[in-house]
């Protein structure tokens, strides 16, 4: 059999490490528990629980890192859907830092493209919204109102 050599972090080639999206985590769950759910299926790397910077309370989701991706994979086909404190747990192989972009890049079904929404709404008003555009808006109506001009 042939013996797996260790890379300078302390990984096995060929049994990558995994990262691992955990989502639907209630608001109380710290990283400690998290990282003590996801222990009972393999070394845990680390553990974290992603907190909103301006309210400092969790946004409902978190990463976990794994040393091994056979007890990543065990640990995602058995916790998927299942419940911790009261959720049912959301939890999925973490995709590429590359595939998030060019996931974002594209425009979701029913949506114009993200550089060009507010220019084509500006150009694609109704003739009504023209026309009140022209005259002025709001403030030319109250402009035109006092100075008794129609």
């Amino acid at each position: 059999m042939p013996r797996v050599a260790n890379t300078a972090d302390g990984n096995e080639k060929g049994n990558p490490r995994m990262n691992i999206y955990v989502g639907n985590l209630a608001y109380s769950v710290s990283a400690a528990e998290l990282k003590a759910e996801f222990e009972k299926f393999g070394e845990v790397l680390s553990a974290e629980v992603i907190i909103n910077r301006h309210t400092g309370r969790s946004r409902g989701y978190g990463f976990v890192k794994m040393r091994s991706h056979v007890d990543g994979s065990a640990a995602v086909k058995a916790l998927d859907g299942s419940q911790f404190h009261g959720r049912a747990l959301r939890v999925d192989e973490s995709r590429p830092d590359a595939e998030k972009r060019s996931r974002a890049a594209t425009p979701r079904r029913g949506h114009a493209p993200r550089h060009a929404s507010h220019g084509a709404r500006a150009r694609t008003h109704g003739a009504a919204e023209t026309a009140a555009a022209r005259r002025g808006g709001l403030f030319g109506f109250v402009r035109r109102l006092f100075s008794g001009g129609g």
